[in-house]
């Protein structure tokens, strides 16, 4: 098992290197003891010993860690804002939608389970976006099939609501009012 999980972490870093260039994002030992802590005691608490923390996704303001997401090789142990921790089982996810907004720096990722999981970001920048489903998706599929090529097998589609009239839309102009979408 540590084989696996030393060819893994080498194949992640060598994609992303050691820090991603995604804002309050932190791979393997990147993430401070403080935000590991308050994620643990906050929304992963059922996290098991056979279970390799891979990254974790901070979306408070300050730091904290308090709300996010901790991606391990078994689960995605997750909490928005206001909500209760829920956590995901890799296995079990079928595809993946996000839903961003113009107005706004929120992100909502869907994950498409035996039930339905929304992991709601809040404190995300529109450019780091795309980059964060890729970056998700691609390490979900290495957990997935162990280790197997980058290219995604799981659906993922990034809409965005326009800020005119609300609708989603995966194009850059609103098919219903016409609007640029960004």
């Amino acid at each position: 098992m540590p084989e696996e999980i030393n060819r893994l972490k080498s194949e992640i870093v060598g994609i992303y290197g050691k820090e991603p260039q995604i804002n309050n994002l932190f791979l393997f030992e990147q993430i401070s003891p403080k935000r590991l802590s308050n994620a643990k005691s906050g929304y992963a608490r059922n996290l098991t010993g056979d279970e390799t923390i891979i990254l974790l996704y901070d979306d408070t303001l300050f730091g904290s860690a308090k709300n996010g997401f901790l991606l391990t090789t078994k689960r995605i142990y997750y909490k928005n804002m206001g909500e209760s921790p829920s956590l995901v089982d890799i296995t079990s996810i079928r595809n993946k939608e996000v839903v961003a907004s113009t107005l706004s720096t929120q992100m909502l990722i869907h994950l498409s389970t035996d039930g339905k999981a929304a992991i709601d970001i809040t404190y995300i920048e529109a450019k780091q976006r795309e980059p964060l489903l890729r970056m998700l998706g691609n390490i979900i599929d290495l957990l997935r099939n162990s280790g197997a090529n980058l290219s995604s097998d799981i659906d993922t589609k990034m809409s965005i609501n326009c800020g005119g009239c609300g609708a989603a839309s995966q194009s850059a102009v609103c098919e219903y009012c016409g609007n640029r979408m960004r």
